[in-house]
């Protein structure tokens, strides 16, 4: 006991430089990163659709991404440990880039390699980010209440980041075509990557474990503990949701859109309402577990993500569709 209340009076808090500096380099890489991942999503399905690229044929270079996010990018996520995460970071990066380029040609093998790539970058954006950093905040000496704080703030600045993402697209779209976000989004990595070279420094997991080894003891949880399995399992289900609401709602919009009006759509800025509204929701949720249990409110929740899906297919009018 004694050494347990030694080790928490060498802790730093919020207010240590320690911290601060920390927090600092951490946001500003994490932003640029959400910026370029975000300036993806208002007109990677626009940009495809305007190459005359069947409906079922976009569909399944999305699937193509998931794919490779599965096979390859779990396989290259769970080396980061070994080889670095900062490295994986700064690869995830370089992955993205390829993909945005590879949107500039209307061949179908390159958009499929593309499309390969930024399933890859997808596993490493979404797992390196925050390895690095719990290594770094332990490295520190940091204490439990300053990581909630630095995670906050990292949700916050990725939204805003999100937010921004949208409006420079939307601008960017209009003045030079549907391929201009990712050109943006290119300029934002490479600045990303000088930046974590320089300010970042490398941190390892488990450099001696398997592969093998970690995926064994993945399994094995889920094995002997259902509850970690029944969590899993319903995070998939609505994850596919998500994924399947982000590659419709462009063409859902898109369909009502011929019933009513025929202007192009201002997808960088509904983009941007949607990740408002993301950030809504997630203080919304806090200010409800506040007050009561998850379980009480989750299904209704759910019910009213269901609810929302149904719209497009029930009323085909662009502006409650939207909404």
């Amino acid at each position: 006991m004694t050494i347990e209340l030694g080790k928490a009076s060498q802790e730093q808090s919020s207010d240590s430089p320690v911290f601060k500096q920390l927090q600092l380099t951490y946001l500003i890489g994490y932003a640029l990163a959400a910026a370029g991942n975000n300036l993806q999503g208002s007109y990677r399905y626009a940009l495809l659709a305007s190459y005359n690229i069947p409906r079922s044929t976009i569909e399944s270079l999305y699937l193509c991404a998931h794919l490779s996010t599965l096979c390859l990018g779990t396989i290259a996520s769970s080396l980061s440990d070994k080889f670095g995460r900062r490295l994986a970071c700064i690869l995830s990066s370089v992955f993205y880039t390829i993909h945005c380029l590879s949107l500039n040609f209307n061949i179908l093998s390159v958009l499929v390699l593309g499309s390969v790539f930024r399933g890859m970058a997808h596993s490493l954006y979404n797992t390196n980010f925050e390895s690095w950093l719990l290594q770094e905040h332990h490295d520190n000496d940091l204490d439990t209440d300053s990581l909630k704080h630095l995670l906050r703030n990292a949700f916050l600045s990725s939204t805003l980041a999100a937010v921004a993402a949208g409006i420079v697209a939307q601008i960017s779209a209009e003045f030079l075509g549907y391929a201009a976000p990712f050109e943006v989004a290119v300029g934002i990595y490479l600045v990303m990557i000088l930046f974590l070279i320089w300010q970042w420094k490398e941190n390892y997991g488990d450099r001696d474990a398997k592969v093998t080894t970690s995926f064994a003891a993945a399994i094995e949880v889920i094995r002997t503990d259902p509850r970690v399995l029944l969590v899993g399992l319903i995070t998939s289900l609505f994850e596919a949701t998500i994924y399947i609401y982000s590659l419709e709602w462009t063409p859902a919009l898109e369909d009502a859109k011929l019933w009513t009006i025929s202007d192009s759509l201002p997808l960088g800025f509904m983009f941007s309402s949607f990740m408002a509204f993301n950030m809504i929701g997630a203080f919304l949720f806090k200010a409800l577990a506040r007050r009561f249990d998850i379980h009480t409110y989750l299904p209704m929740v759910m019910l009213v993500a269901a609810m929302a899906l149904c719209i497009p297919v029930i009323i085909p009018n662009v502006s409650i569709i939207f909404i």
